[in-house]
């Protein structure tokens, strides 16, 4: 749990908002995300250990075979939307970290088929990059472009699994 606010209150300057002990030494700490909401962290003496390509992104695949799937139920990742001209700094910050893996900047776009271009253009949708916490969870920070999204344009698919 040290470790885990380490990151994200003095590498990325969030604020720690409330502690609770939970029974058996378990910890639940709140950290603030912003625009109200909470990034909650877990800390429990008997947890299971690390588990990627279940729990999280298995780098090791991603890196081989580009896959980063992860099990149903769990949580991919999380992306935080910053100011565009934010989002090199808040990289440097977290590469300065070494916690982990970093991507570099990618430029999503709807046009392309792999959702990505080599460049920000007039069909980025937004940039970003992809990096491990430091308890290997995998984040996102991205900035969305200047056009907002709309369901009529951004809403294409449903779901098709049950």
């Amino acid at each position: 749990m040290a470790r885990t606010l380490w990151f994200w209150c003095e590498v990325l300057g969030c604020t720690l908002t409330k502690t609770i002990q939970l029974p058996d030494d378990g910890q639940h700490f709140f950290i603030e995300g912003g625009r109200g909401l909470a990034i909650a962290y877990f800390w429990f003496p008997n947890a299971p250990k690390y588990s990627p390509g279940v729990a999280t992104v298995d780098m090791a695949a991603v890196n081989k075979t580009g896959s980063f799937a992860t099990a149903w139920g769990s949580v991919n990742h999380v992306a935080f939307n910053v100011p565009v001209e934010k989002l090199r700094d808040i990289r440097k910050r977290v590469k300065s970290a070494n916690v982990g893996f970093v991507s570099p900047i990618l430029y999503h776009s709807d046009v392309d088929p792999s959702g990505y271009s080599p460049q920000r253009d007039e069909h980025t949708v937004w940039e970003s990059f992809y990096f491990q916490g430091p308890d290997q969870e995998y984040l996102e920070f991205t900035a969305q472009s200047p056009r907002p999204f709309t369901p009529e344009t951004d809403i294409r698919h449903k779901p098709v699994h049950v």
